[in-house]
């Protein structure tokens, strides 16, 4: 081997902080300054106030949603009322027609007996 190095070249593990891939993880979980500190926590804040705007958005949205099935229920309720007052106004009319049938019948007999 070159340089008089004797010892095998072992693939580096993430957890062996001797190792450069243990090195650069390390740098890359601790911030190397404090500016870096403050990049990160100001980001970090950046994320939670937008996250927290969305979680409004969809509350609202929620609520919206929630006021519309109300309307939905209410205006479901009213028609059918709607049309158990029809139904019985038709039953009504229907009663009302049979009952003057023979009226009827009697009417244009005599009517038709004249002419």
């Amino acid at each position: 081997h070159g340089g008089g190095c004797s010892t095998p070249l072992a693939a580096p593990s993430p957890y062996d902080s001797s190792s450069t891939a243990g090195l650069s993880q390390q740098q890359f979980w601790t911030p190397r300054s404090r500016k870096d500190k403050q990049r990160e926590v100001t980001r970090v804040q950046s994320m939670l106030a937008e996250l927290g705007g969305m979680f409004q958005q969809f509350s609202a949205i929620v609520g919206e949603q929630g006021e519309l099935i109300h309307r939905i229920d209410h205006d479901t309720e009213a028609a059918m009322v709607n049309v158990e007052t029809a139904h019985q106004q038709i039953l009504k009319y229907d009663k009302s027609i049979r009952g003057n049938r023979p009226l009827i019948l009697k009417t244009f007999a005599v009517i038709f007996f004249f002419v």
